[in-house]
C-alpha cells in the first residue's frame, strides 16, 4: 500500500514534488551523471507542517530566483513587493515542553523575542542535554509548523540518490519521545518498509494535517487502524519529505529492530 492510501486524499504530491534527475540538471556549474532529486516543498494557505531540512527557519526566498525553476515557485518568505513576510508564524513540538514558538522576525526569518531565546533553550535542553551533537539527528527528522498567508512553494532540497541512501546509517541515532511526535519521511527511510526503519517503536497511532482543509484526517479510532498501512509502506523517491505524525508507546529509537538482527530460533 502506498503512503496516500494512510493519508486519504492527502497524497505526497499536496507537499512535496521530488524530481529525477542528474547533478548536471539540478546542480548549478556541475557536469556531472549522478543520480540526483530535487524536491520542492508546497505551502498553503495557515498552518502547515514542514520538514526541519529547512534549518529551522521559515522559507527565507524571494520569487523567481532559482536556477532552473522559472515561474514554477513562488517565493514563501517575502510578499510581492519583498517589503513584508509571507510566513508569519512557527512552533516545534518539544516533548515535555509542548509548542514552542512564536511570530517571526521580517528582518531575520526567525523568531522575535522573547520567544526566540525560550525557543533556542527548550531544543538545546531536549535535544543536546549533554552537549552532544549527534543528539541533533533526532531533530533532523522532525516536522515543525508554520503559518502562511499565501500558497507557495520553495525549493527544499537537492541531493544525490547514493547520498540519500547513505543516509540510513543514522536511523539508531534518532530517538522518538513516548507520545506523539511531528517526523518527516527522510532520505535514511529509502527503499524501506517503515516498518524495517521504526526499529523497536511501538507504532499506536499516525495521522497526517491536510493542510489543503486545515484539519486533521483521521479520528482516534481511524487513526488507530492506519498503523499497519503505514508500517508497510514501502518508501519509494516520490515519498520523501513527506510528514508524518506518529504515536508511539514509549520512548523509542529508529533503526532494524533487535528481532532483525537476532539469529533465527532453534527448530521445534
Amino acid at each position: 500500500m502506498g503512503i496516500s492510501s494512510v493519508f486519504a486524499e492527502v497524497s505526497s504530491i499536496i507537499y512535496v514534488q521530488n524530481e529525477k534527475g542528474t547533478a548536471k540538471d539540478f546542480v548549478y556549474g556541475s557536469s556531472s551523471d549522478k543520480p540526483y532529486l530535487r524536491s520542492t516543498f508546497n505551502i498553503y494557505k495557515g498552518w502547515n507542517l514542514v520538514p526541519i531540512v529547512e534549518n529551522g527557519n521559515a522559507p527565507s526566498r524571494g520569487r523567481n530566483t532559482y536556477e532552473g525553476y522559472g515561474d514554477r515557485i513562488l517565493g514563501c518568505g517575502l510578499n510581492e513587493n519583498f517589503d513584508s513576510w509571507q510566513i508569519k508564524y512557527q512552533y516545534n513540538y518539544i516533548p515535555g515542553k509542548g509548542y514552542v514558538g512564536g511570530e517571526l522576525d521580517y528582518n531575520t526569518g526567525g523568531l522575535k523575542e522573547p520567544a526566540k531565546t525560550r525557543f533556542e533553550t527548550a531544543l538545546r535542553d531536549y535535544y543536546m542535554p549533554n552537549g552532544n551533537r549527534d543528539d541533533l539527528f533526532s531533530l533532523m527528522f522532525t516536522s515543525q509548523w508554520f503559518y502562511s498567508e499565501i500558497d507557495c512553494s520553495y525549493p527544499l532540497s537537492s541531493l544525490a540518490v547514493e547520498d540519500a541512501q547513505k543516509q540510513a546509517d543514522i536511523l539508531d541515532r534518532v530517538k522518538l519521545n513516548s507520545g506523539w511526535n511531528l517526523i518527516s519521511i527522510m532520505p535514511a527511510f529509502l527503499d524501506k518498509n517503515l516498518r524495517d526503519s521504526f526499529g523497536n517503536c511501538n507504532v499506536l497511532k499516525v495521522n497526517a494535517w491536510n493542510p489543503v482543509e486545515q484539519k486533521w484526517e483521521y479520528s482516534s479510532s481511524e487513526s488507530n487502524q492506519k498503523v499497519s498501512d503505514l508500517l508497510n509502506t514501502r518508501i519509494s523517491e516520490e515519498l520523501l519529505f513527506t510528514p508524518l505524525v506518529v504515536q508511539v508507546e514509549t520512548d523509542c529509537t529508529l533503526g532494524a529492530s533487535e528481532s532483525n538482527i537476532n539469529p533465527p530460533a532453534i527448530p521445534n
